[in-house]
């Protein structure tokens, strides 16, 4: 028996400083901080799951951290002639985390911009980046206490074009590919129980692993008393794991290495959005979402069982290998918004509200196996049927915004 609870506070500070140093130059710089103070409630009597009393502590446990995080940018922006624009910039930060450790990253980016035609303009950009671990479930106190275990990085590489097809249609197009030379995530497993990936907290839990996709547009910019927009997204998102092979009695009989798709992933995003605005301020709009399933590896949502055949004839569930999981069931959604809008001598207000998932679609997020037929104590084994059964959740939030800008 007994109570848990997590706080954190943050305090949040920037600046930044912009002049056109040229007619075909341009140069921006700032800096920002921020403060984390997190902390743990734990008393009683209870232990949390796998708790040993040889147990070191364990940040993903029992957090209690104080973090700094401070940065400072700079870059430019030079046009050496009408049909190209090159930014090159450089962002350094220095993650801290008492007592004494701190963690330093620098990024060099660039981007470059072409403008093929009145019509077409091409563009590619590349970069370095960082950040701390990611906690698949965000948990307050908890993402800012495993900074212990390093800091993240990977590169970012990306192509594009926009095309002015004519008045009224713009097209777009991205190409990327970001490869992870260390990725830190841990799951609701490691979380709660003395687990980590790799083996013991004493080893380094960073693994690596890669993403790569595609972006298509197409959109009516605001005129007419409307716009709207239609994108079609592409993600193959990997990580290098090890995981264990499961025999017929769901016991790990030998662990191999492979790459794995990352919990998060969803191939195929398809979204919609059309608004638009009468003539007495009154703002109509909607958005229709759609999504292929994550993958269903026991990282935030169950894992895939198959159904076996014992030697003496009796059945059951059992875990599937990591590398044969199937997927949740894909998603689709509607959204809505209606806004009104005043405008006064010197300020404007605008009462608005927005329902997530009007059309009140379920969205699965595990499934249950179990078995059904007979009555479970002396019925014939062939009278009992697998049922991968889905575990669905309605979430539909309504969100009320008044904004006022002077």
């Amino acid at each position: 028996m007994g109570e848990y609870g997590l706080s954190q506070v943050s305090v949040s500070a920037r600046a930044g400083w912009h002049r056109a140093l040229t007619s075909s130059l341009d140069l921006a710089v700032g800096a920002d901080v921020e403060h984390r103070r997190s902390a743990t409630t734990l008393t009683g009597t209870a232990r949390p799951p796998g708790w040993r009393p040889s147990d070191d502590a364990d940040p993903l446990k029992r957090p209690s951290a104080l973090a700094t995080f401070s940065g400072a940018y700079a870059s430019a922006t030079w046009k050496p002639s009408g049909t190209w624009v090159v930014t090159p910039g450089l962002r350094v930060d220095a993650y801290h985390l008492v007592p004494g450790m701190t963690f330093t990253a620098v990024e060099p980016r660039l981007s470059v911009r072409h403008t093929l035609t009145d019509t077409l303009t091409l563009k590619g950009g590349a970069g370095l980046y960082h950040q701390p671990p990611t906690v698949l479930v965000h948990v307050p106190a908890i993402d800012t206490a495993s900074l212990r275990y390093g800091l993240q990085s990977g590169a970012q590489f990306d192509v594009g074009a926009e095309w002015k097809a004519f008045e009224g249609l713009e097209l777009s197009a991205d190409a990327y590919f970001n490869p992870l030379s260390r990725a830190v995530e841990f799951d609701l497993v490691d979380v709660a129980e003395n687990r980590r990936r790799r083996g013991s907290l004493g080893e380094d839990p960073a693994t690596s692993g890669y993403a790569y996709g595609f972006d298509l547009m197409a959109r009516h910019p605001l005129g007419r008393h409307w716009f709207g927009w239609v994108s079609y997204s592409f993600l193959q998102s990997k990580r290098k794991v090890r995981f264990g092979r499961i025999g017929d009695d769901n016991r790990v009989v030998e662990t191999v290495e492979g790459t794995l798709p990352f919990a998060f992933e969803q191939a195929h995003t398809l979204n919609a959005a059309l608004s638009y605005k009468f003539g007495n301020n009154w703002t109509v709009g909607t958005v229709v979402h759609f999504n292929t399933g994550r993958p269903e590896s026991g990282q935030i949502t169950s894992q895939t069982q198959r159904w076996v055949t014992n030697d003496d004839g009796s059945t059951r569930w059992v875990r599937q290998d990591l590398d044969r999981t199937q997927r949740l069931s894909s998603f689709f959604r509607v959204d809505a918004r209606i806004a009104k809008s005043w405008a006064y001598q010197d300020f404007t207000l605008e009462a608005s509200l927005d329902v997530l998932n009007l059309s009140a679609q379920q969205e699965v997020v595990a499934y249950e196996y179990r078995f059904e037929g007979g009555d479970y104590e002396g019925s014939p084994h062939e009278d009992v049927r697998p049922v991968r059964a889905p575990v669905r959740i309605p979430v539909i939030l309504p969100l009320f915004g008044l904004k006022a800008t002077y």
